[in-house]
């Protein structure tokens, strides 16, 4: 059994959740992302009420930890740590990235091996913080920066459909054209920290808590 609280505020709508064994049980949404701090504890006490659930209940805390708000990751990630010091309970590290395309492979259901998933984080301009990852979550494109342009993605859209999300897909959906260019809007990341989280747990995947950092993936710029 795994009983995990997630935490995510590294994107435009954050959101916090509480999931078994893989399974979201209930969450909470915030699309005030100046208001992501204030959020996060009346969320976490209003879900932990109306479950019965208590903190010293969880077996382990999950947090995206970038790229994404640099702001809000470290909202975020400082809250995950002040848990897991003061229950003593393990820390999961999920990429931002990441678990936006097991979202999108969720909600779409396709079963296709073709299919490619390509989350893109919103970086200001035409640049994006992106990857690219196969139906399998596989890895194919490591995380990056990426400043858009109508051929970007082109070799993978040659031969595969390629779903893109998130608030930095709004852009390049302007300038792409091609048939295999998808565009799919997913709204809270819960359900994939679930089953990320989860899988994590049973693979006692976790991260320092008094070391890991924010994985901005480019440095701030004022």
């Amino acid at each position: 059994m795994s009983l995990i609280l997630s935490i995510d505020t590294a994107l435009p709508l954050a959101s916090v959740g509480l999931a078994n064994d893989g399974t979201l049980i209930t969450e909470r949404i915030s699309e005030q992302q100046k208001e992501h701090a204030a959020f996060l504890h009346p969320a976490i006490e209003s879900m932990l009420m109306e479950t019965g659930i208590t903190l010293k209940d969880l077996n382990a805390i999950s947090v995206t930890i970038g790229p994404g708000s640099y702001t809000g990751l470290r909202v975020g990630l400082a809250s995950a740590k002040g848990l897991c010091f003061a229950l003593q309970k393990p820390l999961i590290a999920l990429c931002t990235l990441e678990t936006m395309a097991l979202q999108t492979s969720m909600a779409i259901s396709s079963d296709s091996s073709d299919s490619f998933y390509c989350p893109m984080i919103d970086a200001r301009r035409m640049e994006v913080f992106t990857a690219l990852f196969g139906s399998s979550m596989s890895c194919i494109v490591p995380p990056h920066a990426n400043i858009l342009h109508p051929a970007s993605f082109q070799e993978y859209l040659t031969n595969n459909i390629v779903y893109f999300s998130g608030n930095g897909s709004d852009k390049f959906m302007e300038i792409v054209n091609h048939r295999n260019a998808h565009h799919k809007t997913v709204s809270s990341i819960s359900e994939a920290m679930a089953k990320l989280g989860c899988a994590h747990f049973d693979n006692r995947n976790f991260a320092p808590v008094k070391t890991v950092e924010p994985n901005y993936l480019k440095a701030y710029q004022v």
